[in-house]
């Protein structure tokens, strides 16, 4: 069964809303596999009527970033492959052609917590879940990508908090930084998404999208443009920090 699912909706008297749904049945962790699933549905719902798209987790997740279980394991290039495509991912999300809403419906870390940000909105479930930015801590640079993300997303307090002091806050905490827009109960938290992005949906497709052009393509432009440099220097210090040791297990020193 694919980690990745889409559904259309269109409210009475709104245009259609795409919701992409993530489910793996645990974390929600990015392997290639699950980047695969989610650029096979973005182009899906990029030639639909869409005209807002939410992204979901599953209940008590959002996702927990990228697989590292699996990640260390693989040969120099393929970690290179697997960062490079996330970067691209969460870019292509950054800009959708339409709106785009997060339902955070648990715990969003690291990676998944970037992914919340690429959206332009985000809501999150009233639970005890976790939300946060951990590369620092773990002795990783945050990607550029991932620091263009936060800076679109994030007030200047909550994204030095978040991004360089690499703070793992409540949902609740992030809610009053500014990081969601809404906080709702489990069970109501992608309803609750998918009918303020109906309303975005009224907004003039080709003009928002132009606009969003406006807005980020000069620092796109460079940010891809070092993107090929950028990830072998990533990959080269998550292997001296995360090596595989004689027995074939991520070291985690």
């Amino acid at each position: 069964m694919s980690p990745v699912s889409v559904e259309y909706s269109s409210p009475e008297g709104n245009r259609t809303v795409a919701v992409l749904r993530l489910d793996d049945g645990k974390a929600n962790a990015f392997n290639p596999a699950t980047l695969d699933a989610l650029a096979r549905s973005l182009d899906e719902i990029d030639q639909s009527d869409a005209h807002a798209l939410v992204i979901a987790g599953r209940t008590g997740f959002f996702s927990g970033g990228l697989d590292l279980k699996a990640l260390p394991h693989l040969p120099t290039a393929e970690k290179r492959e697997v960062l490079t495509r996330f970067g691209e991912v969460l870019l292509r999300v950054f800009m959708f052609r339409a709106p785009t809403v997060a339902a955070v419906t648990g715990h969003a870390i690291a990676g998944g917590a970037l992914l919340a940000l690429a959206t332009d909105v985000r809501f999150g479930a009233d639970l005890p879940a976790r939300f946060g930015v951990t590369e620092i801590a773990i002795g990783l640079p945050v990607p550029s990508f991932g620091v263009l993300l936060a800076k679109a997303a994030l007030a200047p307090p909550a994204l030095v908090e978040i991004m360089l002091h690499a703070r793992v806050l409540t949902l609740r905490e992030a809610h009053a930084r500014g990081a969601f827009l809404g906080l709702y109960p489990e069970a109501a938290v992608v309803d609750a998404a998918a009918a303020y992005a109906a309303e975005l949906a009224r907004l003039h497709g080709p003009a928002y999208a132009a606009t969003k052009h406006l807005l980020w393509d000069a620092e796109l432009e460079r940010i891809r443009g070092g993107l090929a440099d950028e990830v072998v220097r990533f990959i080269d210090l998550f292997e001296a920090r995360f090596p595989m040791d004689p027995r074939g297990d991520a070291a985690r020193g």
